[in-house]
């Protein structure tokens, strides 16, 4: 992983694993727009079906297979579902070390953050919708195809963006 996560190299090819995925060209955004997709199946032992949208390197979000945000990177700041709100994780790097200083947001401070995603993955959607983008490389196994991107992200809109459940932190 890159010291800092601007400098990821090919968000492209960080979703090689995931059964969809698409690098699309939206008009209104500068960088292309990268979405991963990982195909449900309950027989797996791990976990599965997340979906992942990078608006470029810098507005990242990460959902669950019940299209609940679990993850989000934006603007320098790493966001991590506590199950009914989101902690901001900053780094505070030296040249020996890197710590992450917590803070749970606040009510209105996630309402602020949802309403910000929620803006930005309309956009999308009424770009996929319209067809309003270019397709720069994809790939589609398992039967995951762009519809299914389209699907997904419509469901986790008409949710209101819900949180998943908190992510297990080291013991």
């Amino acid at each position: 992983m890159a010291r800092h996560e601007a400098d990821r190299e090919d968000l492209y090819e960080e979703l090689a694993s995931y059964a969809g995925r698409w690098e699309l060209d939206v008009s209104w955004l500068d960088v292309p727009v990268v979405a991963g997709m990982r195909q449900f199946n309950p027989d797996l032992k791990r976990e599965d079906g997340r979906l992942s949208i990078y608006l470029g390197p810098d507005r990242v979000y990460h959902f669950d297979d019940e299209n609940r945000m679990r993850r989000a990177y934006v603007n320098g700041q790493l966001f991590r579902t506590q199950g009914t709100t989101l902690a901001v994780m900053e780094r505070d790097r030296s040249d020996t070390a890197t710590t992450l200083q917590r803070h749970d947001l606040s009510t209105a401070e996630l309402e602020t953050f949802r309403d910000e995603c929620r803006r930005h993955l309309e956009r999308l959607l009424a770009s996929l919708i319209s067809g309003d983008f270019t397709t720069l490389r994809d790939k589609q196994t398992d039967g995951c195809e762009l519809h299914m991107l389209q699907r997904r992200l419509q469901t986790a809109l008409d949710s209101s963006l819900p949180l998943a459940p908190a992510i297990a932190g080291k013991r």
